[in-house]
């Protein structure tokens, strides 16, 4: 049976942890349910701090699960400006954020809208 459940958060650091707390519904073995706040604190971390959203932003979350899989989509939905949000800085990245998703998640990725994505396989093939 396919899942879903997705919320919207402000663009700003203390929803990280406010998306790790969200998952608390998730039927996962320990281990799992760990693996999957873990990623999702680190994307929504990576996408405040380097996405340069305005603090009226809104970054969704969403849940997806079905089977095996386990998918989160982080995705920044701006709030109507006359402003573009400026260029991140290269120099300011931290590069071990997506180097924790790298190697935690079994497969993740950018979207074609700036987004961010991860799944974990939570059953045996």
């Amino acid at each position: 049976a396919r899942r879903r459940f997705d919320i919207g958060l402000p663009a700003r650091p203390v929803s990280a942890g406010a998306a790790r707390r969200a998952l608390a519904f998730l039927d996962l073995p320990p281990r799992l349910l760990e693996d999957a706040r873990l990623l999702v604190t680190e994307l929504m971390t990576h996408c405040v701090n380097h996405s340069a959203p305005s603090s009226d932003d809104t970054i969704r979350v969403e849940v997806v699960s079905w089977g095996p899989v386990l998918r989160v989509n982080l995705n920044e939905q701006p709030h109507p400006s006359d402003q573009p949000h400026p260029a991140p800085d290269p120099a300011d990245q931290d590069p071990w954020g997506l180097y924790i998703v790298d190697q935690v998640a079994d497969r993740w990725g950018q979207d074609g809208n700036g987004g961010y994505w991860f799944e974990l396989i939570t059953a045996p093939a």
